[in-house]
């Protein structure tokens, strides 16, 4: 057992579950004190901005790692402010986007709209906040800020702002941003700067897309109109309601992969540096080594969660149906499959086939649509059941194609498939 990498694990771990249970209690507040239904338009609303900062961030978030790992420190900080001061700008100048949408197809009112805009404004230089903390000295604590301070102030703010309506829930989230965005200047302000002058820097935005960077902000900002795509298709075929549950399910489902994303956040830079060398055997070495940790830790999270629902019947506070459960036991499986494949999309990014990346997402999209069509011709009983089925489906043959890509480029071999090899030999 790979002890070394457990330890290495555990602290961001811990951080990452904490702030998963931070939000899974703000869910159950919002689901109880209002209802599942605006929940669903709740979360419909989020995944709308977060696609929308996707688009002002500009791939920022994943270029800053590679643009300033030469860089000392004066350097990064005149970096990191000329593209926080472009996703500023590009953030007020899709603005319009966001008030069409929230105005014509989804019916909110003015004072709900301008909330949300500042929400906005704050959700779109997040995550490259969140990437520089991941390059300084505190890369331990750079879940703190987005996973602990904002779900942990909008669960307080829920509780003491009135309970009338949707309004709260915005005005929560938005005194969560605010919080995050504090707290990370907190850790962060030595590189602050006010600007000098406001306006977009077209150097920066020219070198973004003659490389690569723009095929990430392609690819980036497809994952996340998925992510929309996904919550919308099922809140408009099959009803806020349903929207609601998935939901939930999906936070589920962020649980069960925390310990996939938290190898991917301390393992980046190591397969990284392997591609770069062409060390590839040694890819596939460190991917074998960290899947049966991997498993185990996911084992006792399943267990937890199954203990948790024996118990304390969690799904009847959350208002979950019994057919919602066997989609969270298909998720379960999902992120077992996931792990023994391996670091499929971080293998892909590190040895720049980014077009693949932007490929594998548009299959996933259509794969949403087509899924949320196909469970609203079924009996509305299974209608989520039906739809995570055929979109896990979907998701496990991208997955198994883009691995068979990468043994061709790399000379990947995925962890269960050595696995496999080894006992053959034996």
């Amino acid at each position: 057992m790979n002890l070394k990498f457990i330890k290495k694990l555990l602290v961001p771990l811990f951080l990452k579950g904490s702030g998963m249970f931070i939000s899974f209690i703000s869910m159950f507040i919002i689901i109880n004190i209002y209802s599942l239904e605006i929940f669903g338009k709740y979360a419909q609303s989020v995944s709308f901005l977060l696609f929308l900062s996707g688009i002002a961030s500009f791939g920022y978030p994943q270029s800053i790692f590679r643009d300033s790992a030469l860089m000392n420190f004066f350097q990064k900080k005149k970096l990191f402010n000329q593209m926080f001061l472009n996703n500023v700008c590009i953030s007020i100048l899709i603005s319009p986007i966001l008030i069409l949408f929230f105005y014509f197809i989804e019916g909110l009112n003015v004072y709900q709209i301008m909330i949300l805009i500042f929400i906005f404004w704050l959700m779109a230089t997040s995550r490259l906040r969140f990437s520089l903390l991941r390059t300084t000295k505190h890369v331990k604590y750079a879940e703190v800020p987005e996973q602990i301070v904002k779900p942990l102030i909008l669960v307080i703010s829920i509780l003491l702002l009135p309970k009338d309506d949707i309004n709260s829930l915005y005005i929560a989230l938005f005194l969560g941003l605010l919080s995050a965005f504090v707290v990370n200047h907190f850790f962060l302000k030595r590189y602050y700067t006010l600007p000098s002058k406001f306006e977009i820097n077209k150097e920066l935005i020219n070198i973004n897309i003659k490389n690569t960077n723009t095929q990430l902000w392609i690819s980036n900002v497809l994952i996340l109109f998925k992510d929309f795509i996904e919550l919308f298709m099922i809140g408009f075929l099959l009803g806020d309601l349903i929207s609601g549950e998935y939901k939930i399910i999906l936070q589920v489902y962020v649980v069960l992969m925390a310990v996939f994303n938290t190898m991917a956040l301390i393992n980046s830079m190591s397969f990284a540096k392997l591609i770069a060398l062409k060390k590839y055997s040694e890819v596939n070495k460190k991917a074998l080594s960290e899947m049966a940790p991997s498993l185990m830790i996911l084992t006792l999270i399943i267990f937890v969660l199954i203990l948790a629902e024996t118990i304390f019947k969690v799904s009847d506070y959350m208002q979950l149906s019994e057919v919602a459960l066997y989609s969270i036991l298909i998720f379960m499986m999902f992120s077992i499959i996931n792990i023994a494949i391996g670091p499929i999309t971080q293998l892909l990014l590190h040895s720049r086939q980014i077009k693949k990346i932007i490929l594998m997402t548009t299959i996933r999209v259509l794969s949403v649509c087509f899924s949320a069509l196909l469970a609203n011709i079924t009996s509305p009983l299974y209608q989520i059941l039906i739809f995570t089925i055929c979109l896990l489906f979907a998701e496990t043959i991208v997955l198994l194609f883009a691995a068979r890509s990468l043994y061709f480029s790399i000379g990947y071999i995925s962890p269960i498939y050595q696995k496999l090899i080894l006992r053959t030999k034996k």
